[in-house]
């Protein structure tokens, strides 16, 4: 039996042996030109690669779906993309608008992912402001969820009282006639 665990040579390895390198070499140097060799890339698959959609598939729908756009122009999953090209892609309440910077068709770590592309300052202020105007919608929202507590329970009481002992319909009660609003009371 010959091969480098009887101490064969490199030379005297196999043919499987010899399989595995080249694969191994073949995958080592797909890597290396990835970014430099590709001219275009399908959009569903760059938007993947790119980590914008966590499935080809969810790419490919969005795209099918018209949430994503090349150049302000409704595209095809099967559309090339190049680099320098300006895409527009929404998910959820969140858009972006991006250059395309590089190429690469298989999916990496997310910081390398994002060496493919570079978002537009407009793009980036309207995320934030966006995402701050979320935020303080769901602050209301959990305001006004819910059993009043025992707090809000009383000066829901005291505000009823004191509209039931308003003035008669001709006669003017505060500053401009209406009556005042309970005070609004924050949840500890």
């Amino acid at each position: 039996m010959t091969g480098p665990a009887h101490g064969a040579t490199h030379g005297d390895e196999g043919e499987r042996g010899m399989m595995e390198r080249n694969l191994h070499a073949c995958t080592g140097d797909r890597r290396a030109m990835d970014d430099a060799a590709l001219e275009s890339l399908r959009i569903d698959k760059w938007l993947w690669a790119a980590r914008f959609f966590k499935t080809r598939s969810l790419a490919a729908q969005a795209v099918a779906g018209g949430l994503v756009r090349i150049s302000d122009q409704r595209v095809k999953a099967s559309r090339r993309v190049r680099r320098g090209e300006t895409i527009q892609v929404r998910r959820g309440p969140q858009a972006w608008i991006v250059v395309v910077r590089g190429l690469r068709d298989e999916r990496r770590p997310a910081p390398e992912a994002q060496t493919l592309y570079e978002e537009s300052a407009e793009s980036i202020e309207r995320r934030t402001s966006e995402q701050a105007r979320r935020e303080q919608a769901e602050v209301r929202r959990a305001r006004a969820q819910g059993r009043p507590t025992k707090r809000e329970r009383r000066a829901l009481e005291r505000w009823r009282e004191d509209r039931s002992e308003r003035p008669a319909a001709g006669e003017r009660s505060d500053r401009d006639g209406a009556a005042s609003l309970p005070p609004a009371l924050p949840r500890p």
